[in-house]
Parts: C-alpha cells; sequence; structure tokens
C-alpha cells in the first residue's frame, strides 16, 4: 500500500513538468500565421493541358442547288439523234421524233416517239437525276418496233445519270453507260417555262410561226387532267380544237362540236361563250362525262406554252390539256 502511494505523486510531477515545457514552447513561438511567399509558388506546370486546341476541320461545302437558272446549258428543247450503246448506238426509226424539252423550273417532258412524256429533274455540276415521269398512253402501231423504241428510250431517260453538253449537242450518260445524243432544236425563255424562238421564221408543225408560241393551228388533244397521272381519251374518241388567226376556236369535244372566241398573247389565255351542239351520243361509256369535264378544263384555261410541237394549256388549279398537231 505505501508503494503505490509514493508512485502516485511522483507521475503527478512528471505530468506537471511535461505540462510545463509545452507552455513555455507555445509562449515563445510567433502567433502570427507566417505568410506565403509569393516567389515560393510553384513554377512546376498546373495539370492543365497547354497543348495547342485542335482545329476544328473546315465545314465542308453544302451540295449545291439543282440548277435550275436560265443559264443551264441543258434549257431548251433538244432531238434525239442516237441512243444505246455508245460503240453500237441505234437512230430513231424513221418518221418518228423523240425529244426532251428541259425547262428552268426543273420539268422535263417532251415526245418518245408515239406517246409524251413529263416529270422532274435535277441537274447540278454534269450530274442529272429525272424524277417520276407521267405518260399519255396513245396505242400506236406503225411503224413497227415504235413502242419497243419508246419504252427504250424512257428507261435510258429515267437512269440518267450524268450530262455534257458540247456546243449544239448534248450527251446524256446512264448509269449502266448507255447514251443519249440530242442536237439542240431551240431554247426556252425562263418565263413559266414557256419555248420560244427569236426567229419567226420557224415553224410550228402547224406551219404557224413559234416566234410568239402561235396557237393558230388545228390540234388533237393526247391527256388532260393531273399532270403526273394524266388521262388520255377514251378509245374509239377524239378530241380537237382550231385555233385560227382572227381569234375564232373549234373543234369537237368527243361528242359535240364547240366553237366561240378566244384571247391569247404572252402565254396567257382566255376563251369567251361556247356555243356547244347537243348529240346524244351512244358510246362509248363515259363520253359526256370525258365531253364535260374536258369542256371545263378549256374555259379554265388560262396560260398555255409550247413545247416542241406540243401545245400545253394549264388551269390555274395546275391541270393540263396536252394536245399534238392534228393529221393534214
Amino acid at each position: 500500500m505505501k508503494s503505490r502511494l509514493f508512485r502516485l505523486p511522483v507521475l503527478v510531477s512528471l505530468l506537471a513538468a511535461v505540462l510545463t515545457t509545452v507552455a513555455l514552447v507555445a509562449c515563445t513561438s510567433d502567433p502570427t500565421p507566417t505568410s506565403p511567399d509569393p516567389t515560393s509558388t510553384s513554377l512546376a506546370p498546373t495539370s492543365t493541358s497547354l497543348a495547342p486546341t485542335p482545329t476544328p476541320p473546315a465545314p465542308t461545302s453544302a451540295p449545291s442547288a439543282p440548277d435550275e437558272s436560265g443559264d443551264s446549258p441543258l434549257i431548251g428543247v433538244w432531238d434525239l439523234s442516237s441512243f444505246g450503246d455508245p460503240a453500237y448506238p441505234d437512230s430513231p426509226l424513221p418518221g418518228t421524233n423523240i425529244s426532251a424539252e428541259f425547262s428552268p423550273d426543273g420539268s422535263v417532258s417532251g415526245g418518245s416517239g408515239c406517246n409524251h412524256y413529263q416529270g422532274s429533274y435535277t441537274a447540278a455540276e454534269g450530274s442529272i437525276s429525272i424524277g417520276a415521269m407521267s405518260f399519255t398512253e396513245i396505242g400506236c402501231t406503225e411503224p413497227e418496233g415504235i413502242l419497243e423504241q419508246e419504252e427504250s428510250f424512257l428507261l435510258m431517260l429515267s437512269d440518267s445519270a450524268t450530262f455534257e453538253v458540247d456546243a449544239d449537242a448534248l450527251t446524256i450518260t446512264t448509269a449502266s453507260g448507255e447514251t443519249l445524243l440530242f442536237v439542240y432544236r431551240e431554247e426556252i425563255t425562263p418565263n413559266d417555262g414557256d419555248s420560244s424562238n427569236a426567229d419567226d421564221s420557224v415553224s410550228n408543225a402547224n406551219g404557224a410561226s413559234e416566234g410568239d408560241g402561235s396557237l393558230v393551228g388545228s390540234w388533237e388533244l393526247d391527256s388532260f387532267g393531273d399532270p403526273a397521272y394524266p388521262d388520255s381519251p377514251l378509245s374509239g374518241t377524239e378530241i380537237t380544237a382550231s385555233f385560227s388567226a382572227d381569234g375564232s376556236v373549234s373543234g369537237n369535244a368527243g361528242c359535240n362540236g364547240f366553237h366561240g372566241s378566244y384571247q391569247s398573247g404572252d402565254g396567257t389565255l382566255s376563251f369567251g361563250l361556247m356555243a356547244i351542239t347537243q348529240m346524244a351520243c351512244p358510246g362509248p361509256d363515259g363520253v359526256l362525262e370525258q365531253e364535260n369535264r374536258f369542256f371545263d378544263m378549256l374555259n379554265q384555261a388560262d396560260k398555255y406554252r409550247m413545247s416542241g410541237d406540243s401545245l400545253i394549256l394549264t388551269t390555274p388549279s395546275g391541270e393540263q390539256l396536252l394536245f399534238s398537231p392534228s393529221a393534214p
């Protein structure tokens, strides 16, 4: 018991000595915190990369818009000279004319030897693409092979991939390497795609001057309605229109005859009152409905243009009446 009491005072004395030493050290220390030495800032590079920021790649040029200006070398009316394998090309059958009219508004139309076609196209920097096309459905039988020729031409035109214009020659090459070689016929002024020719001595198939886009002549209806899905006249019916220089118009609507007056100029057209016969035609089925539809469209037509040898009348709603010259 004595031994334990002796050790406790000794431990207390040692603890007091230690605390005194710590207090002395604290008193002699500078209480003011040491300010960081500005010169002691580390000069080592920070972890932020100083490598130059990669320059973003230059933006690629936007695809060129289709060249639909009047300056495009495609714009104009072209007649087919040869087609097929460029090493062994075929010429159109005698007595047939195949044409293509490229208009500034991006539309293409023409005659394929028997029927007429129309559609759209885009072209830029020697490339060309033909959109969906619509066709009339005339059943031509002569000359022999005309429908096979027409089918070959339309398939090749639809497959167009590139084009090249050299002076008065247009060469269209298909994706399969076949070619369509056209020769230049006339230019089109960039005014709603109307075709014209400054030389008044040039005549259309009716013998009327095309210098002012003359309507004068006798015409037979090939198709009418929506230009994307046109209708052909019913089998066994013939719809005609004859425009005279004195401002009169007459013709047959498939059953009844008609005559009246018209005014035209600068691609615009208007009709006066029409006198119509009142025949009750027995057939074919739908002939009177077709006749009424034709008269409605004819009376509404307010624009016209020439497409090669064809005459196109257009209504405000965009429907079209496509005529070709009547046989003499």
